[in-house]
C-alpha cells in the first residue's frame, strides 16, 4: 500500500516516468554492468577488516541466533514471535549486500538493524558471562580506528587510498567564491562542496550520470576503460542548471586526472565546451585542475 500510494502521487506529479528512468531502470544497468569474482573477492575482503571484523559482536551473535531459529529450537527465548519473519529479514538484507559485487561499506547498513535484533540476546549473555571479552571485542577495533586517525600527516591515509587533499582544496576554492555563490566540480569528487561550504551549481554534484563512469566498475579505477553510456537526459538538465544558477567557479578535474576522470576532458562533450568558452576564462589551476570563472 506504501509503494502503490508514492507511486501514485508521482503519477499526480508528472514524475513517475523519471522516477521508474532513475530509481528502477538506471539501477538496473548499473548492476548488471557488474564485476570480474576476482575483484568482487577482493572487495568483499577488504570490507571483512573494514565493516565486519570491527563488528564481530552482532554478525556472530545474530549468527547465533539465526542458526537456532532456522534449525527450529525450542528452548530458543531470545525471539519468541515472528521468527520467520527476523530469518527472511536478515537474509534478504545480507543478500543485497552482494548484489553487483561491489560491496561499498555503507551497503552493510542493511542488514544491520536485523541482525542487531537477532543479536541481542547472545551478546547480553556474553556481557553477563564475560565481560571483559565483550569490552574488549568493542575496545581493539575501537582503539585501532582511533590511532589509525591520528597518524601523522593526512588522518585515515592508511584506509583511504585517496590521495586527493580535500581540505586544502576547499579552502582555496572558497577564497576564490563568495559564500552566496555556487560551483560545479567537472568530475568525482563531491566531497569539495562540503570542504568548500559552497553550493552546487547543478542538480549533479558528480559527473558520472554525464560520462557513463560506474562506481565500483573498472571505468572507475582503470584508466584504460571507458564506459561511454551517459544519460542524455542528464545533459540537458546539466546545461539548463549551469544557465539558471549560473555557477560562480567550475573546477575541472579531469586536467588533473582525479579519480580517473582524465579519460574525460571536456571538449568531448561539445555542449559543455560552447557553454564555457561563451561564459567563462581560465583563471588559473589548484594542483593541475583547471579553474574557469564566470565572466558573463
Amino acid at each position: 500500500m506504501p509503494i502503490a500510494a508514492f507511486l501514485a502521487y508521482l503519477y499526480r506529479a508528472g514524475s513517475l516516468r523519471e522516477a521508474i528512468h532513475w530509481g528502477v531502470a538506471f539501477n538496473a544497468r548499473y548492476i548488471q554492468s557488474g564485476v570480474s569474482a576476482s575483484w568482487a573477492i577482493q572487495r568483499l575482503a577488504r570490507q571483512c577488516v573494514g565493516v565486519i571484523i570491527p563488528g564481530v559482536h552482532l554478525y556472530a551473535c545474530a549468527a547465533v541466533t539465526l542458526t537456532r531459529i532456522i534449525r527450529r529450537d525450542n528452548s530458543l527465548i531470545d525471539v519468541c514471535r515472528y521468527r520467520a519473519f527476523l530469518v527472511a529479514w536478515s537474509l534478504l538484507s545480507l543478500l543485497a549486500v552482494t548484489i553487483g559485487g561491489r560491496y561499498f561499506g555503507h551497503y552493510f547498513l542493511q542488514p544491520e538493524l536485523p541482525l542487531s535484533i537477532a543479536a541481542a540476546g547472545p551478546a547480553a549473555r556474553l556481557f553477563f558471562r564475560k565481560r571483559w571479552v565483550f569490552m574488549s571485542l568493542l575496545a581493539v577495533p575501537a582503539l585501532l580506528f582511533s590511532l589509525g586517525a591520528s597518524l601523522p600527516g593526512r588522518p585515515g591515509r592508511w584506509l583511504d587510498d585517496d590521495t586527493i587533499d580535500y581540505d586544502r582544496l576547499g579552502s582555496e576554492v572558497a577564497a576564490r567564491t563568495a559564500p552566496s555563490d555556487s560551483i560545479w566540480i567537472w568530475g568525482n569528487i563531491p566531497r569539495l562542496y562540503y570542504t568548500a561550504n559552497r553550493r552546487a551549481g547543478t542538480r549533479f554534484t558528480f559527473c558520472n550520470y554525464l560520462t557513463g563512469l560506474s562506481p565500483g566498475t573498472p571505468s572507475e579505477h582503470d584508466g584504460r576503460v571507458d564506459p561511454s553510456q551517459s544519460e542524455p537526459e542528464a545533459w540537458s538538465q546539466v546545461l539548463s542548471d549551469l544557465t539558471a544558477r549560473r555557477p560562480r567557479l567550475i573546477l575541472d578535474t579531469a586536467s588533473a586526472n582525479w579519480k580517473s576522470y582524465g579519460k574525460f576532458p571536456i571538449n568531448h562533450y561539445p555542449g559543455f565546451s560552447r557553454y564555457l568558452a561563451e561564459h567563462c576564462r581560465r583563471s588559473g589551476d589548484i594542483d593541475g585542475a583547471v579553474i574557469y570563472d564566470r565572466v558573463r
